[in-house]
């Protein structure tokens, strides 16, 4: 029987069945919640009949019930699972649940969501191959989407997010932290990888949205190809912090990118922030919105980097040089770009930080240029700001309420004005009277919830910790960085997760249709 709702605003429609997925499931189970799969069981290929009860059709909703499964190192599970564009299958952990994949999926059939539950790796050996500890989640095939997953402590990537995943494929919510290795393979022996998310995409659109990136082993969002494509990505809202590389890698090294977005990212305390390469002539981006600051220690000169684009749009954004070291400072420029192409628009940016006398650019082909003479020579930031020696007056604080659930919100607060604490209306998370929640550090997630409240809203201004120092473990050696893995942020940067505790997401909630997903 299908229903008619109406959620948020939206006319949804509720449909498919609901089956289960449980650590002492079998392959005979209905998959009823007194007689679950196994995992491998539940996740297989719903259309072949090698199973007579596993009759997963396409809609339909396979919870994970609490528990780790797998053994870590090299241990994955294959998800065959085939839904349809309209109607995916939803890989969800069950409500007020925690279900832990210790080892890997490798995600090889379609139109599947993977949403909510942890993915990680229990082994402390790090010098190894990609085989011997698997990426988190390896997204293999068409319409496959991760929605608010946390994913830490795997192999290189935590998430790949391949060619063939398509149009429409989405990584949103989720968030990465401690991925790496030191490869152990061919060619790559002795080369330290880890990426939270790694992508490649050819053709149509694809989305990384609202996710967290820190303390992994070399990059945060890196969409990098030597001979594939880098098209259609959409990088929007993301926060990326402490990475032992770049935050933001986007490069192509054959065929130029096209279409590229990144809108509303934060980058603090990363490297340098990269897109396209020197060599390349990339064709469409839009950069705006953005807030980038350098190095806590002022120790890379370049807050960003773009290689050329024939149409480049570039305003609103944010930089800020934090650095205090001379040496590097006589080398710092905010940002080093190409020029060139039929339209490139750059204007209304903001700058702070540095030395009075340092307040440039790296343009090509000219080198490095002072301000004055890089507006001379452009007609660039007739409307642009820059401030030296200060860093901004204002706090940056920002409250992004979650697609796929209500009453969860990511928060985001650079602390410019030293405060110990903040307050933040949560009204925006659609929060019900009374509903109970709680507030977490994304920097230790796992960890003590910070806040447990029942939100009112007559009163909807909660105050949120600014001085906290822990900070979630990285199992196994890391001395490359030892640093930044073991440091906090706070209280000049922090990130809070903010959680119903209902855990929206219970099997006998309504479904809905939002986007491309089938919400339940």
């Amino acid at each position: 029987m299908k229903s008619i709702f109406i959620i948020f605003g939206l006319v949804v429609s509720a449909f498919g069945a609901d089956y289960y997925v449980a650590t002492n499931g079998t392959p005979l189970g209905t998959g009823s919640i007194s007689q679950p799969w196994d995992i491998a069981s539940g996740l297989a290929d719903n259309t072949v009949s090698t199973n007579a009860n596993h009759v997963v059709s396409a809609g339909d909703t396979i919870w994970l019930t609490s528990g780790t499964y797998g053994t870590g190192g090299a241990w994955f599970v294959r998800s065959k699972l085939r839904g349809t564009e309209a109607s995916p299958i939803i890989v969800r952990q069950q409500s007020s649940s925690r279900a832990i994949i210790d080892g890997g999926i490798s995600g090889e059939g379609e139109w599947t969501t993977f949403w909510g539950f942890e993915i990680t790796n229990s082994s402390t050996n790090r010098y190894c191959t990609t085989e011997e500890r698997p990426p988190g989640l390896n997204m293999l095939g068409r319409g496959c989407k991760a929605v608010n997953l946390m994913v830490y402590n795997t192999g290189h990537p935590g998430i790949g997010f391949w060619d063939a995943v398509g149009d429409g494929g989405e990584s949103y919510g989720c968030l990465y932290w401690g991925v790496g290795i030191h490869s152990q393979n061919p060619g790559w022996n002795g080369v330290e990888r880890g990426s939270a998310i790694y992508a490649q995409n050819e053709i149509g659109d694809r989305l990384i949205e609202d996710s967290v990136s820190f303390r992994n082993w070399t990059s945060g969002f890196k969409v990098y190809a030597e001979e594939g494509y880098g098209n259609g990505f959409n990088l929007n809202g993301n926060v990326s912090f402490l990475n032992g590389y770049q935050g933001f890698h986007i490069e192509t090294l054959t065929h130029p990118i096209d279409s590229l977005t990144l809108s509303s990212n934060i980058s603090f305390a990363d490297s340098t922030l990269t897109f396209g390469r020197d060599g390349v002539t990339n064709l469409t981006a839009q950069f705006n919105d953005n807030y980038v600051v350098n190095e806590l220690d002022g120790s890379y000169q370049t807050l960003a980097y773009a290689a050329s684009w024939e149409n480049l749009n570039m305003q609103r954004n944010q930089f800020v040089f934090t650095g205090t070291n001379d040496t590097w400072l006589d080398a710092a420029q905010y940002f080093s770009i190409i020029r060139g192409g039929s339209t490139q628009i750059v204007n209304s940016n903001s700058y702070y930080g540095g030395h009075s006398n340092l307040i440039n650019f790296r343009l090509h082909p000219y080198g490095k240029i002072e301000w004055d003479v890089m507006r001379g020579y452009t007609g660039w930031e007739s409307n642009g700001i820059v401030t030296p020696n200060v860093t901004p007056a204002q706090d940056h604080i920002k409250l992004r309420p979650n697609r796929y659930e209500r009453g969860r919100g990511l928060l985001s607060v650079i602390n410019w004005t030293g405060a110990t604490s903040i307050s933040v209306d949560l009204t925006p998370l659609q929060l019900a009277n009374g509903e109970r929640f709680e507030v977490r550090d994304a920097q230790d997630p796992v960890g003590s919830a910070l806040v447990t409240e029942n939100f009112q809203s007559s009163s909807p201004e909660i105050s949120f910790p600014l001085t906290n120092s822990s900070v979630a473990e990285v199992v196994g050696p890391h001395s490359h960085f030892t640093t930044k893995m073991g440091m906090h942020t706070g209280p000049e940067f922090n990130v809070f997760l903010i959680l119903p505790m209902s855990r929206a997401g219970s099997a006998t909630a309504n479904s809905a249709t939002v986007g491309r997903v089938a919400v339940r």
